[in-house]
């Protein structure tokens, strides 16, 4: 079995900077963190999430848009 690797908090928050970055958004969106624990949260959930890697990838991003956890 392949070991996966998980994206720590920060590296979230960067690639979240990055997508910002590169696609055209509105001046009122900005990279802000609302809640870092609640990225660890989401990170944690995964781990435990039942399924192959892109099952886990579809339900972290659909929990970190869906709490709000950054901007």
């Amino acid at each position: 079995m392949v070991k996966i690797a998980y994206p720590t908090t920060n590296k979230i928050i960067e690639y979240n900077l990055i997508i910002l970055n590169i696609i055209k958004v509105k001046k009122a969106d900005k990279p802000e963190v609302l809640s870092y624990e609640k990225i660890k949260e989401v990170i944690n959930e995964c781990k435990k999430y039942k399924g192959d890697i892109y099952d886990k990838a579809t339900n972290t991003i659909k929990r970190l848009n869906s709490n709000t956890s950054i901007c």
